[in-house]
């Protein structure tokens, strides 16, 4: 595995912007219930299965090939949903392209800074895809984009985004390999491994943050209400055209 990337834009000092908007849909409006789709393991099995990833050393976390950083801006949840979309890439074995939030950021808010909500982020990742940084990077790139850069954007788009409920549907999504967006306290963020005894690690979009000394990762427990912004799991992306 190659060392992870840290995105650094600005000086580390720089005030981190919170503007995640409460969910624009409703429950099962935009997305199926994962219950639908995703087998609900019981709790009794959740410290057997976490014991078991452990010894077969198999980690969402363990794949992350960017961490983004959101500069500044009130982009999280683009972050958050474009930092899905990269790992589940990574994690499929696809070739290591970094994708761009700004211009879906531009796009969903008519170009104003003014936050979103991750639900938005998940529909319009799905729909448009990101494009590639190599192709548009993050300088300049908070303006009206060419339909050129979103017909290559299509090739990175997701395929399956489900709507979570509750700690047993968030927890088994995790242990079936599903990241799970959600928000708290105005900050969108990606929880990428269950840990067990009630705790998860998830990735931010804040660079190489190292509040709990794990560059880019922080940990948070499920017994929160981490509801509130919505919870979203996303798993298959689409394969990139020939």
């Amino acid at each position: 595995m190659s060392a992870i990337e840290f995105e650094i834009n600005g000086p580390v000092d720089q005030p981190r912007k919170k503007l995640l908007l409460p969910r624009t849909s409703k429950f099962g409006e935009w997305f199926d219930p994962a219950r639908n789709h995703i087998d609900i393991i019981p709790r009794n099995q959740w410290d057997e299965i976490v014991a078991a990833r452990k010894e077969e050393d198999v980690s969402l976390r363990k794949v992350v090939w960017n961490v983004l950083d959101q500069n500044g801006r009130g982009s999280c949840a683009q972050e958050q949903g474009c930092g899905a979309n990269m790992l589940l890439r990574a994690f499929a074995g696809e070739e290591n392209v970094k994708l761009n939030p700004w211009p879906n950021y531009y796009r969903v808010t008519g170009g104003r800074d003014n936050g979103s909500s991750i639900d938005s982020a998940y529909r319009y990742g799905k729909e448009w895809g990101w494009i590639p940084m190599s192709l548009c990077p993050r300088s300049g790139s908070f303006k009206r984009q060419s339909q050129s850069l979103w017909d290559e954007a299509q090739k990175y788009r997701f395929d399956e985004i489900y709507d979570v409920s509750g700690q047993d549907e968030f927890v088994s999504c995790l242990l079936k390999g599903f990241p799970v967006g959600y928000g708290r306290h105005g900050h969108a963020i990606l929880a990428v491994e269950y840990l067990g005894n009630y705790k998860f690690k998830y990735l931010n979009s804040w660079g190489s943050w190292t509040d709990c000394n794990d560059r880019g990762f922080g940990i948070d427990d499920i017994r929160r209400d981490l509801g509130g912004y919505g919870m979203f799991a996303s798993r298959t992306v689409l394969a990139q055209a020939g």
